[in-house]
């Protein structure tokens, strides 16, 4: 590139080939055939496991308690 005019259309395209050779490498490494046995699990906690009194649906190894019902009154006295 020469120093005052800006970018010429050669510069341009040699910089825009340079970018397409660097990103088909990229994918052709992302598609090796190990390559989804090296990639980071999935993000998240799991599939969701179906709550028997269906109320809530969560993953493997969590729990919930129900603290209050909404339209619910308990009087409790000690």
């Amino acid at each position: 590139m020469t120093q005052g005019r800006g970018l010429s259309r050669r510069d341009f395209l040699q910089g825009t080939a340079v970018g397409v050779v660097l990103l088909g490498a990229s994918e052709v490494l992302l598609t090796a055939p190990n390559a989804a046995a090296a990639a980071p699990p999935a993000p998240g906690y799991g599939p969701l496991v179906a709550d028997p009194a269906g109320r809530l649906a969560l993953p493997e190894g969590f729990s919930y308690r129900i603290v209050t019902e909404a339209g619910k009154t308990v009087l409790e006295s000690r």
